[in-house]
């Protein structure tokens, strides 16, 4: 279960929800030995949502609820694939293909980066080592055992500190959680225009 930054219980909109989706194909063989076929589809853009995270790896939390950030941008896009047969002799011929994808080479968002900021105890990548299951415990009592690299070396109030502190009294990031610079900052596109060729020769 999940809850925002004022408590209620977080419902919504999958990251998966397309409510739209269109596919259309067609091929059509020329009477000199080409075929040409094509692939179109048009969907629509999924959900985006602010995540934050206890650790790398750790639950998401949806602050502000599911798809505060809206929609992606509608996606398109068409891939063409075209066959020349060249005949050499009686039983013998040539078959030349060429695959498009993304014929128009459009760059449409797939994903925006959607953590508003860094992580705030992250067992694997800071030296706090604190125990997601701990953390998640609700006891400020020190972790039974632990050197300062090793689980259990900090109470989850020392954590806490380390983040909520200014550096003037011993914490690290000026006493608020870091702003993720690259938050709502386009984050992929779609896969740019790629063209294959090959030729085969049947015997």
């Amino acid at each position: 279960m999940s809850y925002d930054i004022n408590q209620n219980l977080v419902y919504g909109l999958l990251n998966s929800d397309r409510p739209h989706q269109f596919k259309a194909s067609g091929s059509y063989d020329f009477n000199f030995g080409l075929s040409a076929g094509a692939f179109w589809i048009m969907q629509s853009g999924l959900p985006n949502s602010t995540v934050f995270r206890a650790s790398g790896g750790g639950y998401p939390v949806f602050a502000y609820g599911r798809n505060d950030m809206g929609r992606l941008p509608t996606y398109t896009n068409l891939d063409l694939v075209l066959t020349q047969t060249i005949k050499v002799g009686k039983n013998k011929r040539f078959l030349l293909q060429m695959n498009v994808d993304n014929l128009f080479d459009q760059k449409t968002v797939t994903n925006y980066y959607y953590q508003g900021y860094g992580n705030v105890l992250t067992y694997r990548q800071t030296n706090i080592r604190l125990p997601i299951t701990y953390f998640y415990g609700g006891t400020l009592d020190a972790y039974p055992g632990g050197s300062v690299n090793q689980p259990g070396a900090y109470t989850v109030e020392n954590a806490a500190q380390i983040y909520t502190l200014p550096k003037s009294a011993g914490g690290l990031y000026g006493g608020t959680l870091w702003d993720n610079p690259l938050y709502k900052v386009n984050d992929q596109y779609q896969g740019r225009r790629t063209i294959r060729i090959q030729l085969k020769f049947s015997f």
